[in-house]
């Protein structure tokens, strides 16, 4: 995981880490799915997209396969979030109003 200033990505990576993600339970709803590919800059295979939307090996919720979003490997050089929490890192940013 890594941050991307306002928010988290995952990039791929060749070590195992640990990483807390959100599930959401879409069930068939495949509007609900376009709508959260849009969120995530997800058109599909073969477009250009800002995330891509992979399975998570060996991974299942209910039986059910579990899908996440992961970015290219060229922003593997941004800040890691070696927690792998992304709320716990966010307590560490400083707020500063000028």
């Amino acid at each position: 995981m890594v941050s991307l200033g306002g928010f988290p990505g995952l990039v791929p990576s060749s070590e195992t880490h640990r990483v807390y993600l959100e599930v959401y339970d879409i069930g068939d709803d495949v509007e609900r799915l376009r709508r959260l590919d849009g969120l995530e800059g997800y058109r599909g295979p073969g477009h250009s997209n800002f995330y891509d939307r992979v399975p998570i090996p060996d991974f299942s919720i209910a039986g059910e396969p579990v899908e996440v979003y992961v970015l290219d490997d060229s922003y593997a050089a941004h800040t890691p979030v070696d927690s792998g929490d992304w709320a716990e890192h966010r307590k560490s940013f400083v707020r500063r109003d000028w």
